[in-house]
């Protein structure tokens, strides 16, 4: 009997011990790694981060790639496990953002690009980042959902079918891929021209103002750019930008959406004078092949408007 109560006495301690060493464990839960591209074509020399505050700044102490982006745009974020548990505390707050770097289809400067965070469970998890998941990461939370029900209507969808904002451009329908270019464009003019974040602020007029959209109204290439550059307007008012600089900046960004979704629309292969929301006939990188440098030239002249505009 003595024996049988110390085998139960030893079973009894050894579970509270386990419990103990459980409850008081500093292991953090979460991914160790967090993986994606980064890409509206591909974008090289790209610096990517967590950026725990969600100020569009690499601060001190947010983990970062130590590498820049290669030319395929992939980027690897190896956390610890105090940076996990950093990370969930500012889960409200934080984005993956991607600072600098190249379009390697159009040789352009990128200007803002971010994403909202993975799932942080498991021990690895993967996140593009792109102009899509930017106008997400970006948009508040009450139109998130329709927005990517708007972006899967015009032909975002991963390989189930589904909505999906990261899904990487490369082989998505012409309406895709002009938004893609045109918020591009809309929002490198805003950066050049203001700073980080009033063209944050210009993501999330953009998110909210496409959430609302039809896709017949955004495969109409001028509807489009009018409903980018408008939503621009709205950030540079919002952020006491004057009326007078205001309107000759938005016709400036409207008007290069507007070429930028033109030369997509011509070259994608689509006979029709509607961006397809269906046909995946041409990938971006062989439009970008044909029109890249139009699109650039396209870029850079808007740009030099809106700045020109803003007084800068």
């Amino acid at each position: 009997m003595n024996q049988i109560q110390k085998m139960l006495s030893l079973f009894t301690v050894t579970i509270l011990l386990a419990a103990c060493g459980s409850s008081g464990s500093t292991t953090a839960q979460g991914p160790s790694t967090i993986t994606g591209l980064v890409q509206q074509g591909n974008i090289a020399g790209a610096k990517v981060f967590l950026d725990l505050n969600g100020n569009g700044v690499l601060d001190a102490g947010e983990p970062a790639d130590p590498n820049l982006t290669g030319a395929n745009g992939k980027f690897t974020l190896a956390l610890t496990a105090e940076q996990v548990t950093a990370l969930k505390a500012a889960s409200a707050t934080a984005k993956i953002v991607s600072e600098g770097g190249t379009d390697t289809t159009t040789g352009l400067a990128v200007g803002l690009l971010a994403s909202d965070l993975p799932a942080v469970s498991g021990a690895s998890a993967t996140k593009n980042i792109t102009a899509m998941t930017t106008l997400t990461a970006m948009t508040p939370d009450a139109q998130k959902g329709e927005l990517k029900t708007v972006l899967g209507t015009l032909g975002l969808k991963d390989d189930s079918g589904s909505a999906n904002d990261d899904t990487l451009i490369e082989t998505a329908t012409p309406a895709v891929i002009a938004l893609c270019k045109s918020v591009e464009s809309a929002l490198l003019n805003v950066k050049k021209a203001t700073s980080v974040k009033v063209a944050q602020a210009a993501a999330a007029e953009m998110g909210k103002a496409l959430s609302i959209k039809k896709a017949a109204e955004l495969t109409d290439t001028q509807k489009l750019a009018d409903t980018l550059s408008t939503a621009a307007g709205t950030a540079l008012k919002n952020n006491n930008t004057p009326d007078a600089q205001v309107t000759p900046m938005v016709a400036s960004i409207g008007k290069g959406c507007k070429d930028v979704a033109e030369l997509v629309r011509q070259h994608s292969g689509n006979g029709g004078s509607l961006l397809s929301t269906e046909d995946h006939s041409k990938k971006e990188s062989e439009i970008m092949t044909e029109v890249g440098g139009q699109i650039k030239a396209s870029v850079d002249s808007s740009t030099a408007e809106v700045e020109t505009h803003s007084g800068k």
